[in-house]
């Protein structure tokens, strides 16, 4: 798992605005919450790079946008329920 680094904590910080606010300082992620953070950086880069724009300028329709998000839904249901079953088989064996 991979953890922010400090220049990487402070471009973030930039980013979201927060170096700026004294009244409310950043706290860098750290542990899980880094490691989803940079997930998500990643995953951004990657869309960039295959659909050559960012989710926030992609002019799709909202209907799009939840039918989108209903598909990829049904994929994470169908994760799960295998990861289920595996551990049921495993517990099953033992």
């Amino acid at each position: 798992m991979s953890m922010l680094d400090p220049d990487t904590a402070r471009d973030l910080a930039a980013r979201l605005g927060a170096a700026n606010d004294a009244a409310r300082p950043l706290q860098v992620p750290s542990g899980t919450e880094a490691a989803v953070c940079l997930d998500i950086m990643r995953r951004q880069q990657l869309g960039i790079v295959k659909y050559g724009t960012t989710v926030a300028d992609n002019p799709l329709p909202l209907r799009d946008w939840l039918q989108h998000a209903y598909e990829e839904t049904l994929d994470q249901a169908v994760y799960l329920r295998r990861a289920i079953e595996q551990i049921d088989r495993e517990l099953g064996a033992a």
